[in-house]
């Protein structure tokens, strides 16, 4: 089990916890007296960029679009198929502890950094390769197509 929190690490290096997850971090921590536990502080990294951004919205949410336009027949917003491809591919696994099932949840996005963010967009990539028989150009690529 996974308890976690968001917090910074202020000016004098302490771990210092949001008010507002604060209490509910503590008191879940204190339901699991006696247990074994690791300790792990993931400290954010730059956030995406703004040119990341843009290529994400702009050409792979474009290309996308396009595509479950022209095969589904369905004209979606930007927003509907960047839902979908965090569906997709950014997504993270809940079991139930009653009957051991899984289901994906997707996850946001705007919490990844740089690196993060170009390897979602990678599982982004590879998703329109193998669903749609689409290539995306990568960054500052060109393609060539055929009118």
């Amino acid at each position: 089990m996974e308890i976690v929190a968001n917090g910074r690490i202020n000016s004098e290096g302490r771990l210092v916890i949001s008010p507002d997850e604060r209490a509910e971090f503590l008191a879940e921590i204190s339901r699991k007296r006696n247990k074994g536990c690791r300790v792990k502080v993931v400290v954010d990294g730059k956030k995406r960029s703004l040119e990341q951004n843009g290529y994400y919205y702009g050409v792979v949410v474009g290309i996308l679009k396009n595509c479950i336009q022209d095969e589904w027949g369905e004209r979606m917003t930007k927003e509907d198929v960047h839902e979908i491809l965090k569906t997709q591919c950014n997504w993270q696994e809940h079991f139930s502890k009653h009957t051991g099932e899984s289901i994906k949840v997707a996850q946001s996005t705007a919490t990844l950094t740089t690196v993060e963010f170009e390897e979602y967009l990678e599982r982004c990539r590879r998703f329109a390769l193998e669903f749609f028989g689409v290539t995306i150009p990568l960054p500052n690529e060109q393609i060539e197509i055929e009118l």
